[in-house]
């Protein structure tokens, strides 16, 4: 278990473009709460992971965005016989939409769940074949006009390969097939922006120990993606994700990303898709056993491809943070944020600046050793660094 609280300063929690006049910082108090829990049922093999967390976040002006988010992760894996084992997975979370511009100075909340079914045949103690899922996600949001652009469900399946080599190494290679419906969406959006595409995705993927000090994981994919009205409009897209970790020295930690991905829009609606590509460079420095610094700086450049066939709007994105670190005991943590996000487009509309400082503990009861169980206490969007969120551990190295 544990007990979250901390004070923020965001000079433009909205996000409003550099062109509006509205823009105004806001303090944010955030208390939280989060569990994280391991049942064995039958053996170490057949357990229940869950991990949420709740939290209360109040700003000191534009009352209007007091909210409550939430996430829960869950995964029940199972063995039958040597031969069989899956997974169960159930995902939710519930958070302040971080695109507000369209509806200003109205609050809007967008819900995530996510459900999968997993199942593998071991062929070997190493090898898996074959690995077949299915998965449904869906999207929602509270505000009318979001609703009808962007609320939405994922249906798909996935069919893998898998080999486990020595350490935590492994390898996959698969297809994974995916049907994206936007269901509320009028006969006019349909005609211009669609409501409904497949994806065709033929993916490698590997994470490899390369030494007691380094690990490193890639992987790349080509996906076809084809719109049921627009067929014109069909693509072929390369898609690639690599992370490489490097233990320098007990006190000095390394972490490079790299990423091409496809990126669901949801901020402007004469957009048809976006792709983003990126790096992120991070560096953890414990100069003593309680205490830690890390940097990080993020850039990735966005293209926004437009129903109309344009491809000429590119988005440049910055991301810098610091976090000081103390650890006055086993259970108590404190730490200290700042965090600049900037975005830059050739029209001031999609431009903005966020800046943020935020300071705040963290109790835990348990041990702090069981990291996977903590890490299901944050949504999938920490991943992205994602700092302003009230369940995200920023530099964390996730």
């Amino acid at each position: 278990m544990q007990l979250g609280s901390s004070y923020q300063y965001q000079n433009n929690p909205a996000r409003l473009p550099d062109s509006s006049s509205d823009i105004h910082g806001a303090g944010i108090m955030v208390n939280s709460l989060g569990l994280g829990l391991r049942m064995p049922l039958l053996s170490d093999a057949t357990r229940l992971d869950i991990g949420g967390t709740v939290a209360d976040a109040r700003y000191t002006d534009d009352k209007q965005l007091d909210h409550q988010p939430r996430n829960l992760l869950s995964t029940l894996y199972w063995r039958a016989t040597p031969l069989f084992e899956g997974q169960f997975d159930y995902g939710y979370q519930n958070q302040l939409n971080p695109y507000l511009p369209r509806t200003w100075p109205e609050r809007d909340m967008q819900a995530r769940d996510k459900k999968s079914a997993q199942i593998g045949l071991r062929v070997t103690d190493r090898l898996t074949l074959p690995l077949f899922s299915v998965f449904r996600n869906g999207t929602r949001y509270d505000q009318a006009i979001n609703q009808t652009l962007y609320d939405r469900t994922d249906t798909g399946w996935q069919a893998a390969a898998q080999y486990a080599g020595a350490g935590r190494s492994i390898a996959q290679a698969g297809l994974r097939h995916t049907n994206t419906s936007y269901y509320d969406r009028t006969p006019d959006l349909t005609a211009t922006i669609d409501n409904r595409y497949t994806d065709n995705e033929a993916f490698l993927a590997a994470r490899w120990d390369y030494s007691p000090k380094t690990l490193l994981f890639a992987r790349v994919g080509l996906l076809k993606r084809s719109y049921d009205n627009l067929t014109d409009r069909d693509t072929n897209l390369f898609t690639f994700q690599s992370r490489a970790t490097w233990d320098y020295s007990p006190k000095t930690r390394l972490e490079l990303q790299l990423w091409r991905r496809p990126y669901a829009n949801d901020d402007d609606p004469t957009v048809l898709y976006s792709i983003q590509t990126g790096g992120l460079a991070a560096l953890t420095w414990r100069p003593t056993v309680k205490t830690a610094v890390s940097l990080g700086v993020e850039h990735s450049q966005q293209r926004n491809t437009a129903y109309t066939g344009g491809n000429d709007e590119k988005l440049q994105i910055w991301r810098v943070g610091a976090r000081l670190q103390w650890q006055s005991t086993d259970n108590l943590r404190w730490i200290m944020d700042v965090y600049h996000d900037r975005q830059r487009a050739p029209s001031t509309s999609d431009s903005f600046n966020q800046n943020f400082v935020r300071i705040g503990f963290e109790y835990t009861f348990g041990t702090r050793a069981k990291e996977d169980l903590r890490l299901l206490m944050e949504p999938s969007d920490c991943e992205w660094r994602r700092p302003e969120l009230a369940f995200c551990d920023p530099m964390s190295g996730r």
